[in-house]
């Protein structure tokens, strides 16, 4: 697990503002989440975690520690003839998604 200290936010952000974290961490699962809200070195620390930053704008440095959302994969849970039910990552990029649903000819969520 790499803790990145006085990490540049911007380009993590569609907004681009410069910004920092006191320390910046990514996660790909799971247990890589729970050993980071675990770590010591994180410990009393303001913690946020950061998905594809679309909806986020820093307007000053963040005192604490950002947690980078990166955790993969999309699955089919089930299907029938009308329907195709996903399971995606929280980490999933949405357009990525939806061009996988296009690419399937799975109808819908180009939509949303």
């Amino acid at each position: 697990m790499e803790l990145l200290r006085n990490a540049d936010l911007a380009p993590l952000t569609t907004f681009g503002v410069p910004a920092r974290a006191e320390v910046l961490a990514r996660f790909r699962d799971v247990d890589q989440l729970r050993s980071l809200l675990m770590a010591p070195e994180l410990a009393g620390m303001p913690r946020m975690v950061l998905g594809g930053g679309s909806n986020v704008l820093f307007t000053r440095d963040f005192p604490g520690a950002v947690l980078v959302n990166e955790v993969p994969g999309i699955r089919v849970v089930s299907e029938d003839d009308h329907h195709v039910w996903l399971q995606a990552g929280a980490g999933e990029v949405w357009h990525t998604l939806v061009l996988h649903a296009v690419d399937q000819g799975w109808g819908g969520l180009e939509n949303l």
